[in-house]
């Protein structure tokens, strides 16, 4: 069995863990595969110095990327499950009771931290998607395209995970700015998506 049969099956369990934030950070690295994909046939054509400067720079920027999505798959995971153990941990004592809504406050937190660089990374892929479906090989435009809905998906699921995560926190200046900073991520994905998107169907229009 591949490791991406054994990710599926993990997600196909009865486990919440690996969940929603995981595959979104798996959504957005495939963005960022096929980003890379479609810069290596760009570089293939005739292109003047400049634009394989940029195109080489879109396509190492891909790359960390992708290895930082990657890495949040499993960093999501290990967070989520830190909040499972903390709302288990015993609550017979007012000392237990205590340390317990400590525990679970405090891991509610670090829990939106993971799907906040999700769309922190995806918002940089969409940007690169978008860079790519403009100034990318004509053949491989839809690629950029799906590259771009492919990181759209992980950054929509990274701010369903921050909010779930913060729907319970009780430090309001902490829960106020990590949802500003989600919902100008969200945002400015949603525009990049359409922009994106407007590129590929006007470079369809002149095959």
């Amino acid at each position: 069995m591949s490791h991406m049969d054994e990710f599926m099956e993990k997600v196909a369990s009865d486990s919440p863990t690996p969940g929603g934030g995981s595959v979104s950070a798996l959504a957005s690295s495939l963005g960022c595969a096929l980003a890379e994909m479609v810069a290596k046939i760009s570089l293939k054509k005739e292109v003047d110095e400049e634009s394989a400067k940029e195109l080489r720079a879109s396509l190492d920027r891909s790359e960390e990327l992708r290895t930082k999505l990657t890495r949040l798959v499993d960093e999501d995971a290990q967070a989520y499950q830190a909040v499972l153990d903390a709302y288990s941990l015993p609550k017979g004592t007012d000392e237990e009771r205590q340390e317990r809504t400590r525990t679970i406050q405090d891991a509610l937190v670090r829990a939106a931290e993971p799907p906040l660089q999700i769309m922190r990374t995806s918002l940089e892929v969409l940007e690169t998607a978008r860079f790519l479906a403009e100034n990318g090989s004509k053949s491989a435009c839809t690629d950029a395209g799906v590259a771009a809905l492919m990181a759209q998906a992980g950054l929509r699921g990274g701010y369903l995970n921050v909010r779930v995560n913060l729907a319970s926190v009780r430090n309001k200046e902490t829960k106020e700015k990590m949802e500003k900073e989600a919902r100008s991520a969200f945002d400015g994905g949603t525009e990049l998506l359409q922009s994106t998107l407007a590129i590929v169907d006007s470079r369809l229009s002149f095959q």
